[in-house]
């Protein structure tokens, strides 16, 4: 009687196709990779040279998706405790315990590799660390700043208030969707109000005040991206392309886009037109005339792209989609060295004079496929192991996989 054997290949795409985790959504596993795709492309250029491709409508538009993503994915995540009072959304235990692991650790790491950069600087003659503007300030530290500033670097404090502030975000849309939504907007557009148009003025009238570490200190919120966060947790609740309720994404998305194409053929900033001298709240690339769009994207992306596919490419992708945060540590890093000790292309001229020559696009061929390569490779290497060393093996399966992995004889 001959036996056939089934190879690991099939074994693993049996597992996709009925034991397949209906909590994720494979849709968004794909925007976070290529988000993460846009923020490397967004260091490894001059913003010059991507605004000659019309950025704005396509590139600059990763740190708004991310941050929609971010209101879907932890909305879906407390999905079950959305009866449970503000109060108990706070548990150290089910909230911030978790949070803070996935979050603060890997960040530590980065904080304590880019100290011993900073102590090796110190080292170096005439080092640039003394020339990279308001980022080398010591204040900035307290919101978590590293020693040596690389880009992406403002996302972090962000990222952790965010944390904090979720559970009101979310609480408010489990009881007042449309009002919570509205709120978000408001609120957004009263802080514009307040840095842009009241405190930036003030200060400028204080030349002896350091305007750029208080504007620094002032951005580097998740107030200046509440509506992008609002959206997501809207999308979560219902993200049907026929759903009524989002009807709402799609007038809001087209009035975004329109201003979008506006900004990006313009070329001058709308408030710079015409805003600047009277309200001041519509600034630069991040504002709440800019999220709606990303917010249409993944409506989109959800209602368009497979829930739960199967194969080796699909869970590939969602395997770098589970390390993007350690990508970004790994990127913010990799390019405080960069920009600190080798290139000239955003204003620091390098340390060693034979380097001092303008980046051209012929480098960018090899420069940008480079440095997507390295992040992702070492980014992705590193929450493998991560998960190896801290996790439980068994914890990384629902219970229905689980019984399934049982029932096939693949566990006892």
């Amino acid at each position: 009687m001959e036996v056939q054997t089934r190879d690991r290949s099939s074994t693993f795409v049996e597992m996709d196709k009925l034991a397949a985790d209906k909590n994720k959504y494979w849709q968004i596993d794909f925007l976070k990779v290529f988000c993460m795709v846009l923020v490397i492309m967004d260091h490894s250029f001059t913003h010059d040279s991507l605004r000659k491709l019309a950025s704005p409508l396509w590139q600059r538009v990763a740190i708004p998706l991310f941050m929609i993503i971010i209101g879907f994915n932890w909305a879906k995540s407390m999905e079950k405790r959305k009866d449970e009072p503000l109060y108990r959304l706070y548990s150290w235990k089910n909230y911030f315990k978790k949070k803070l692991v996935r979050f603060a650790l890997p960040f530590g790491i980065i904080y304590g590799l880019s100290l011993l950069l900073y102590i090796g600087m110190l080292f170096i003659p005439d080092s640039l660390l003394k020339d990279v503007g308001n980022y080398g300030e010591p204040i900035l530290k307290v919101i978590l700043f590293l020693p040596v500033w690389g880009p992406g670097n403002w996302f972090i404090p962000t990222l952790f208030l965010t944390i904090f502030i979720f559970p009101v975000i979310f609480w408010a849309f489990n009881k007042q969707p449309v009002l919570a939504l509205a709120g978000c907007f408001i609120l957004e557009i009263l802080y514009h109000v307040f840095v842009y148009g009241i405190i930036v003025d003030y200060i400028e009238l204080h030349p002896e005040w350091n305007i750029g570490v208080i504007y620094t200190f002032l951005i580097c919120t998740p107030f200046v991206l509440l509506s992008a966060i609002g959206l997501g947790v809207w999308l979560s609740q219902d993200h049907k392309y026929d759903s009524p309720r989002n009807i709402i994404i799609y007038v809001l998305g087209i009035i975004s886009l329109l201003y979008l194409v506006y900004y990006t053929w313009d070329g001058t900033p709308l408030n710079q037109i015409y805003l600047n001298r009277v309200i001041g709240i519509i600034n630069g690339d991040y504002n709440f005339m800019v999220y709606p769009w990303s917010a249409l994207i993944v409506l989109v992306a959800l209602n368009v792209l497979p829930k739960e596919p199967y194969g080796k490419i699909y869970r590939n992708v969602s395997k770098i989609s589970d390390s993007t945060y350690h990508i970004l540590m790994v990127q913010i890093f990799y390019f405080s060295i960069v920009y600190n000790l080798f290139l000239p292309m955003f204003g620091n001229y390098p340390i060693w004079a034979s380097l001092r020559t303008e980046f051209y696009w012929a480098h960018y061929l090899w420069y940008y496929p480079f440095n997507l390569v390295f992040t992702f490779a070492v980014g992705t290497i590193w929450h493998t192991l991560e998960k190896e060393l801290l996790w439980d093996r068994k914890k990384r399966f629902t219970k229905n996989r689980i019984e399934f992995l049982k029932v096939k004889g693949f566990i006892k």
